[in-house]
């Protein structure tokens, strides 16, 4: 027998803010088009219990997960490795960590944030109730790879909807594509096309329920259409249609109530640990970029690179630089559903070899579970070149990730079975 609750806090900042996901973004929030939600799903079966919650921020920082995580398991007496936050990674919210030269946290925000996360995980385990739960999929081509238009991406949309007798009580989504029809020029806190996704099958099913999103092979995806609200109404109601085709054309399969939780570690090696002498060329390299910036285009950008030289020579100067980053990876499996959590940004190639080794249309690859620390793209994106390999690291880490980063990966998925 499955029980499960749910819940729904708004988890919008109260104040202006620093938006967080655009290097060229000026100014604070001017306001709120769409409330930030946190949506929780609880489920119980025999003596597993699991919880999953999506977020709608840019991202949530593995320290802040962790720290979540710890308290959540002592508060519902349950494992800390069958919890996962995953953020949607809308770019018109907050999240850390922050891009360099973008802006800050909010203190206040995060405080609240916090509270509202651990406080919606006890009210969704408190209002359990017996129900079923029928998986289903759906496919659509809203997104666009890229770094390659022609390359094509993972259209898979498995989909989960909890029923108490006739009455849907949640929806579980998982999708491969950016949130950001909105560009750097909106200053309006928003969870992007997501928004429009819910709305569009509130308004269909005139039912209203929680709505997780799971963010899934989307590192190297964004949406067909972007610029304007217009274009995230677009791309929420035409995936909306293909989910709502779905529900009304086939029946689903009931899940069975059998659940087990996996962890495994990966340990990713940074690809350049530089000399004194070299993190210091490095800094004049970027000290001069910075002195010949001549719009606030060029200043912006160069500032962050420049930020990014100095904390790696600071670090490379007190010996203190990073060899290697660790992460956990997060299996969840509820019949032959499974959750499969990482705290990166899933390249759709991989999503798409995931799908192959586990022969499971009903798993969901969540990128930005549990926390984050930036790409896992293939082998052939580190024979290209490009922001995600060649740039990120300077906004928002510290060091390039080994090219060999997709073989680690697949030793880890190995450790959690055929599951």
């Amino acid at each position: 027998m499955i029980v499960a609750g749910t819940h729904t806090a708004d988890i919008t900042p109260k104040t202006s803010v620093d938006l967080n996901g655009y290097i060229l973004r000026f100014g604070k929030s001017q306001g709120i088009h769409d409330p930030l939600k946190a949506n929780f799903f609880y489920i119980e079966s025999g003596k597993e219990k699991m919880l999953l919650a999506s977020l709608d921020i840019l991202t949530i920082s593995s320290e802040t997960a962790n720290k979540l995580r710890n308290e959540i398991s002592i508060q519902l007496k349950m494992k800390k490795e069958a919890i996962i936050l995953a953020a949607i990674h809308t770019h018109s919210a907050v999240g850390s960590p922050y891009l360099r030269n973008v802006g800050e946290e909010s203190g206040e925000w995060l405080e609240d944030f916090e509270k509202k996360i651990v406080d919606g995980c006890k009210i969704a385990r408190n209002s359990a109730l017996e129900c079923e739960l029928y998986s289903y999929e759906a496919y659509s081509s809203v997104g666009i790879n890229r770094r390659n238009p022609s390359r094509g991406i993972d259209p898979y949309v498995p989909f989960i909807v909890a029923r108490k007798n006739s009455e849907i009580t949640a929806m579980m989504i998982n999708y491969n594509c950016h949130p950001v029809c909105l560009t750097e020029s909106n200053l309006l806190i928003s969870a992007d096309y997501i928004n429009y996704l819910r709305d569009s099958i509130y308004q269909r099913l005139d039912q209203h329920f929680p709505i997780l999103f799971f963010n899934g092979g989307s590192g190297d995806v964004d949406p067909k259409c972007r610029g304007s609200f217009e274009d995230a109404k677009y791309t929420g109601s035409k995936l909306a249609d293909e989910i709502l085709l779905s529900l009304q054309a086939y029946k689903g399969e009931r899940l069975s109530d059998d659940m087990y939780c996996k962890s495994a570690s990966m340990r990713i090696p940074y690809d350049w640990q530089p000399t004194v002498e070299e993190a210091e060329e490095n800094l004049e390299i970027y000290s001069q970029r910075l002195e010949q910036a001549q719009t606030k285009e060029e200043e912006k950008t160069a500032k962050a690179f420049y930020l990014w030289a100095s904390d790696v020579l600071e670090q490379t100067v007190a010996n203190t630089l990073p060899k290697s980053i660790d992460i956990d990876i997060t299996s969840l499996s509820i019949g032959k559903a499974m959750f499969l959590a990482v705290p990166l940004e899933i390249f759709s190639s991989i999503s798409l070899k995931l799908r192959k080794r586990f022969g499971n249309n009903s798993l969901f690859v969540i990128s930005y579970g549990n926390g984050y620390s930036g790409y896992l793209s293939d082998k052939a994106a580190h024979v290209e070149g490009g922001y995600e390999i060649d740039d990120w690291h300077k906004y928002a880490g510290i060091l390039p990730k080994v090219p060999y980063i997709e073989d680690i990966f697949w030793e880890s998925i190995n450790k959690l079975g055929n599951k």
